[in-house]
């Protein structure tokens, strides 16, 4: 039985704008949001999904834990049970099993069976979110851009331009 939800429910206490957001970002698609605005329900759902997994998978290499058996897990992985997926996008299991297989068939995830549950890895994750580490040459900016990925151009855009990690003046660089 689900719980009720009720809508104007009073907070145990008043929260901060960072208790409530957190205070680290990462880097997500636009086509998700506009896929979330979409009319066909099944378009929605699977953004909802898509969103969701770019939240939870992992966003660094290391080991994660299932049903008592260790597992190698990789930045834009998902490694654990669908039933859990399931419940928080708040769908059966078979409609979880049918938005997963769509977005397998449209290559934006593949999905791999462990015991004990799935690894499912967002495919393009490192090319969109990675923001290499590697020293500005101090060289024409414009043609220092690689091409490669989307996520180093969007780095040096954001650089360029004085984007967010330029606002708050206790970011900068000593």
């Amino acid at each position: 039985m689900r719980k009720k939800k009720i809508e104007n429910e009073p907070l145990a206490k008043e929260l901060s704008i960072t208790e409530l957001l957190g205070q680290t970002f990462i880097k997500t698609p636009r086509s998700i949001f506009k896929r979330m605005q979409s009319d066909d329900i099944i378009d929605r759902q699977m953004a909802h999904l898509h969103l969701l997994l770019f939240g939870i998978c992992y966003h660094t290499d290391g080991y994660c834990i299932v049903n008592k058996r260790a597992y190698t897990c990789r930045r834009g992985e998902f490694i654990g049970k669908q039933s859990t997926l399931a419940k928080w996008m708040d769908v059966s299991g078979s409609t979880l099993s049918r938005l997963l297989k769509r977005m397998k068939y449209l290559k934006l995830i593949s999905i791999q069976r462990i015991i004990g549950g799935s690894r499912i890895y967002l495919t393009g994750y490192d090319e969109f979110t990675f923001v290499p580490t590697e020293p500005e040459t101090g060289g024409n900016k414009k043609t220092d851009v690689s091409k490669s990925s989307a996520a180093t151009q969007m780095a040096a855009a954001e650089r360029n331009m004085g984007g967010r990690s330029m606002q708050n003046p206790t970011n900068q660089p000593n």
